[in-house]
């Protein structure tokens, strides 16, 4: 394939996914008869696209295998432009330019000894594995609510739709509000709504510490991004517990890890104020770092441009972001 019809493959990809969800949604078995073909195409572009919107409620509307067909499709949606871009870069075997190291990690073009199937079998296996765990731990504060069939479920599709950061829900219209005091799944959502967003090369560079046994090595896009999620965090905690001095610092935190980039919420958004809003906007418009589908504001180049590091190198011919 020539080099510049190369880009077009996750386009095309994207649109083929699109369809076949939409396709798929519009049988009589994945829904209960009030779905328009408009509303299965919305959920079919949300999902595919990790957006977490909906026009209908998807715990009513669809059925079981309807909601299969989501998170199926979120999940794909989220680790889908990341194989598709490490494949593109492999292709073309040259070095990235600015906006390319966004969504790829410096290493995986400058290390030759890295393969890149090994590289996508880890993306993969490590998105599986977190979300395996995440499962289970929801599932044990799930199951006693909710019964084993459901409880597991709920588990199931509230740990992919976390950890890929869309945000989808299966209780209804109040989204997560019935356990915004209920410190255990508020952590359980948060930690992997916090692993789906700092990224795949970050949660592997810690996991390479970890079997270290220390941080001194660690890669200067994991620090980036660890310090500015935690700068990012606790000021609008902060402000939003400003903002909303009735707000628990449980409902502050959640709000906060999840306005970044997945969209759950814990309390009645409709009931805030203006500044609150503002506030949850702004943290929205920054998001998370590279990873997956994210593309726009995100901490490494938002930190990188505030304290100017960046430098010209001669030999390349351009700027680079990470040195």
């Amino acid at each position: 394939m020539h080099n510049k019809n190369i880009y077009l493959i996750p386009i095309y990809s994207f649109i083929i996914m699109i369809i076949i969800a939409w396709i798929m949604l519009m049988q009589p078995i994945c829904h209960n008869g009030n779905i328009t073909s408009l509303d299965a195409l919305f959920s079919a572009v949300s999902s595919s696209s990790i957006n977490g919107m909906t026009t209908v409620n998807i715990s009513k509307e669809y059925t079981f295998l309807g909601q299969v067909v989501i998170v199926i499709a979120t999940q794909i949606g989220a680790i889908g432009v990341i194989t598709f871009l490490s494949i593109i870069f492999n292709i073309k075997k040259r070095k990235l330019s600015l906006s390319e190291t966004i969504i790829l990690n410096r290493e995986l073009k400058n290390d030759e000894s890295i393969k890149l199937k090994q590289k996508l079998k880890e993306v993969i296996s490590y998105t599986l594995i977190i979300e395996l765990i995440g499962a289970i731990f929801l599932a044990i504060a799930f199951i006693p609510k909710l019964g084993v069939n459901t409880g597991i479920w709920y588990a199931i599709f509230h740990s992919i739709t976390a950890f890929c950061n869309a945000g989808f829900d299966l209780f209804g219209n109040t989204s997560l509000i019935e356990f915004s005091n209920n410190l255990y799944i508020n952590i359980v959502i948060i930690v992997l709504m916090l692993l789906g967003s700092i990224g795949f090369f970050v949660i592997e560079d810690l996991i390479d510490c970890i079997k270290r046994k220390s941080i001194i090595n660690m890669k200067f896009q994991t620090k980036i991004v660890l310090v500015t999620t935690v700068i990012i965090y606790s000021i609008s905690v902060i402000i939003l517990k400003i903002s909303e001095p009735n707000l628990k610092f449980l409902q502050a935190l959640f709000i906060s890890a999840s306005s970044r980039t997945t969209g759950f919420t814990t309390i009645d958004l409709a009931k805030t104020n203006s500044l609150t809003k503002l506030i949850i906007s702004f943290l929205m418009m920054i998001g998370g770092a590279p990873r997956f589908n994210f593309w726009w504001y995100k901490n490494n180049i938002d930190c990188n441009y505030n304290v100017n590091f960046k430098r010209y190198n001669k030999k390349q011919k351009r700027y680079n972001l990470f040195l």
